[in-house]
């Protein structure tokens, strides 16, 4: 057997120190993906099927046309009755 020298017992324990750490941040990894995959909302969005996901973001993009040109619409529908009142009201 030969005899290691301080400096390659030191080399040792500093790489031993080095492959704790990244073991101990590796787990902290997992742990952090972990919990972001179960904040991932269980939705069709993320199917592996091409026609299911299609579909459900041509629904959701249905909501948004709904919500976005219906609040427009609605707005064209109150200057439209209040320029029939002040229409009204002036002759």
């Amino acid at each position: 057997m030969t005899e290691q020298t301080s400096t390659e017992m030191s080399a040792q324990s500093a790489a031993n120190r080095q492959i704790a750490t990244l073991d101990s941040k590796i787990q902290e990894l997992e742990m952090r993906l972990y919990n972001l995959e179960g904040r991932i909302p269980n939705s069709n969005i993320m199917s592996n099927k091409f026609w299911t996901r299609a579909l459900a973001i041509f629904g959701h993009e249905i909501s948004i046309y709904l919500l976005f040109y219906g609040g427009i619409i609605a707005m064209a529908v109150v200057i439209g009755i209040l320029g029939a009142l002040i229409g009204s009201i002036s002759r």
